[in-house]
């Protein structure tokens, strides 16, 4: 269930197809209003969609490894942004999988780019596929793409997807009949990985639990009263944000450090992966060391970088639903399945739910003044787990529509 194509409001107004379509989109500063009022423009028809998944994320899951797959989601969009450099793209994490879409005129340099991150899922012991979509075989199957920006904090524009396009390309990408004219095949593997990070340790849950929910509902107004009962339940953003910045601390160990340095030197000799484990280590000590003492250089305020580390946590999202990871106490929890459980009782929405202790951090850095994205997922199984819990209802009981 989702938001039917004929309720998105096309009052945004494009007037190019060029590469310039998202940059010119205004940005809203409230995903219940986005939502209600349906503030979306049609993706252009000469674009195309890059969606990935972990093939078998459960099995992997169930081998400890939930950071690895956040990560090659992370190191997707971060190396296809590094492909069109002068280029604003919308693209979404989703947590064992991403999407991102671009426009024409680069799909050599982009083919060697996602084969790259293929064959980094595959040193994570990953198999990640990829398929390149054009927006235009969506369209002749009737899908939508429209496409908003909702304004996270003064420096994160975050894309928001909706008309079911984007699911149908989901569809496409794990139909071993329909992905066969997509997928990402035998391109000489080159991307730049610069950007991606992951030092953080997993955040613990400061009112107890982690809640991963994807929900999908009936109309856009359904989406307005889901958050604004959301917002009663839990006391609003500031209480359900997953991150507090007295909780941040780095990861240390060669383990914990073990997936970025994968990422950034697969391809490198061991004295050189080393090398890079030692230069973590020293980027960990001295950024430590700056924001502590709130250190201002002329690139960077360090005081000010955890502050803009929280602003800046990609942990709500509308990608044909509402996707969020947030903090809340047993209490609030099962309140919210209540109230949840009764809407989809009564046909309204359908919702898959995860439970976890802590959140997990993967990073995207342009700048550490200000321009760092940090995505946010549930430990253990998170939006992964919160999917497939939605998967299993659609079988069992379909919502009425």
């Amino acid at each position: 269930m989702s938001i039917p194509p004929d309720s998105i409001v096309q009052d945004v107004v494009i007037t190019t197809q060029s590469p310039a379509f998202y940059q010119q989109l205004p940005a809203y500063d409230d995903l219940g209003h986005s939502a209600k009022q349906g503030h979306y423009a049609t993706l252009p028809a000469d674009w195309l969609v890059v969606i990935s998944d972990v093939k078998g994320s459960t099995e992997a899951l169930l081998r400890g490894k939930y950071k690895d797959i956040n990560a090659i989601a992370v190191a997707m969009i971060v190396a296809v942004r590094n492909c069109f450099t002068n280029t604003a793209l919308p693209f979404v994490f989703g947590g064992d999988g991403a999407t991102i879409c671009v426009p024409p005129g680069n799909e050599e340099q982009l083919r060697q780019c996602l084969t790259s991150c293929q064959q980094r899922a595959i040193g994570l012991h990953l198999e990640l596929r990829i398929a390149l979509i054009p927006a235009t075989t969506l369209y002749a199957a009737g899908q939508t793409i429209g496409v908003s920006k909702l304004k996270v904090s003064p420096h994160y524009q975050q894309a928001c997807f909706s008309g079911g396009g984007i699911r149908y390309a989901e569809k496409i990408l794990k139909d071993p009949v329909l992905n066969q004219a997509f997928l990402i095949e035998n391109a000489q593997p080159n991307a730049d990985y610069s950007g991606f990070e992951c030092r953080w340790s997993n955040v613990t849950s400061r009112h107890g639990e982690t809640l991963s929910l994807i929900i999908e509902a009936s109309s856009p107004q359904q989406y307005e009263q889901v958050l604004q009962h959301l917002q009663q339940i839990t006391g609003g953003r500031e209480h359900y944000h997953p991150i507090a910045s007295e909780q941040l601390s780095f990861a240390w160990s060669p383990a914990r450090l073990a997936t970025e340095i994968n990422i950034r030197t697969e391809t490198k000799s061991l004295v050189s992966r080393f090398r890079y484990y030692l230069h973590l280590v020293f980027m960990n000590l001295i950024g430590g060391w700056l924001m502590s003492r709130k250190i201002k250089t002329d690139a960077t305020d360090w005081g000010a970088y955890k502050q803009d580390f929280i602003a800046n946590c990609d942990f709500i999202k509308f990608e044909d639903g509402l996707k969020m990871c947030i903090s809340c106490t047993p209490v609030q929890r099962e309140a919210i399945i209540e109230y949840l459980s009764s809407q989809e009782q009564a046909g309204q929405i359908t919702f898959g739910i995860h439970v976890a202790s802590a959140a997990l951090i993967t990073c995207m850095i342009t700048a550490y003044q200000s321009e760092h994205i940090h995505f946010i997922d549930g430990a253990d199984g998170g939006y992964s787990l919160a999917a497939l819990n939605l998967k299993n209802k659609r079988t069992t009981r379909p919502a009425r529509r």
